[in-house]
């Protein structure tokens, strides 16, 4: 059984799906609805990642730019109002 990664906008990006060493024709409903939840919650996942690494690589820009721009006393002075 398997279960589409679908992006946010609407991509299909892969599927999730389940192995088992025999044979099974009795998937329930329940556990195609609990496949399609993990199947959400991977997505939400490699988004938050996404995000995650966005909002480091514009961290990093941001500091680049203050030590480049302003006195270092100062940039390590901006960098501490996190």
């Amino acid at each position: 059984a398997g279960a589409p990664l679908v992006t946010e906008d609407g991509h299909a990006i892969g599927t999730l799906c389940i192995i088992d060493r025999k044979k099974r024709l009795d998937i329930s409903p329940q556990d195609l609805e609990v496949l399609s939840v993990l199947a959400r919650q991977v997505m939400t996942e490699l988004s938050l990642r996404k995000a995650l690494m966005e909002s480091q690589s514009l961290k990093s820009r941001v500091t680049g730019l203050l030590f480049n721009t302003l006195p270092p006393t100062v940039a390590n002075r901006l960098l501490q109002l996190d």
